[in-house]
């Protein structure tokens, strides 16, 4: 997500457009329907770890989206575009494919959690197996980690002003890759922050069954992250140089 930036200091200077308000009411209500469906699916309105995970989510999106607008309200602008003319075939299968997985997760999970802990407020699945405390530590652990992996996201977003939502190597743009803060670990810093706070999600929830949809999530981002670094290796001049100072694309010091 994506190693091409525009260090140009008059995009800083624009105001929100159409798009950019179309990106900030899409991450509302994604959030909402999202919540929403754990509630649903649970039968139960007073299930607190989905509430926790709620107010989290709602808080960071705000935060973020307050530190982008300051930032780069250009980036709203272009995130709140669906589709480019030059959006690789590729990226719009994975945009479906994560799409149907988004909607399944929160289904799956309170399915769960409606199935096995009925009526519970703190519905812990894993007490089956775990004692209460070490549940709410887990999903204290779980706090801990989506908030870092979302802190690492939106660092990423606020080094790389050119932070689009699909792969696509810009000509209208000045090009310059990014290689400051979070680019120096490794290559697609953004791709790491969503597979770190998938993990805190299962924690925080309690369920072992969200591994199954979040595993595909996962197995995307790692797929994603192959292709658009051949894609950028083939198509942005100085890729393949910061590729030989940043060795690793999303797992330091494995991957």
């Amino acid at each position: 997500m994506y190693e091409v930036t525009s260090q140009i200091d008059e995009t800083k200077k624009q105001g929100l457009t159409k798009n950019g308000y179309r990106y900030i009411a899409r991450e509302y209500l994604m959030g909402i329907i999202h919540f929403i469906l754990l509630l649903v699916f649970s039968l139960n309105v007073l299930w607190v770890n989905a509430w926790v995970y709620f107010i989290m989510g709602i808080s960071y999106q705000t935060v973020n989206l307050v530190v982008l607008y300051k930032l780069s309200p250009q980036l709203l602008n272009e995130r709140g575009k669906v589709f480019h003319e030059k959006t690789k075939t590729y990226d719009k299968v994975f945009a479906f494919l994560f799409l149907m997985l988004i909607i399944i997760l929160p289904i799956v999970v309170g399915i769960d959690a409606q199935v096995r802990l009925p009526f519970m407020p703190f519905n812990f699945l894993m007490l089956q197996f775990l004692s209460f405390e070490l549940c709410i530590w887990l999903m204290i652990i779980g706090i801990i980690i989506f908030l870092s992996a979302v802190w690492f996201g939106t660092w990423a977003m606020v080094e790389n002003t050119n932070f689009t939502a699909l792969v696509r190597v810009q000509d209208d743009k000045e090009k310059q890759i990014c290689t400051t803060g979070p680019y120096k670990m490794v290559r697609h810093p953004g791709y790491l922050a969503e597979i770190i706070s998938s993990i805190g999600y299962v924690l925080i929830l309690g369920t072992w069954w969200a591994f199954i949809p979040i595993a595909g999530i996962i197995a995307l981002f790692i797929v994603r992250t192959a292709l658009e670094d051949r894609t950028l290796r083939e198509e942005l001049p100085g890729y393949k140089e910061y590729a030989k100072k940043t060795r690793y694309r999303l797992i330091p010091f494995i991957w």
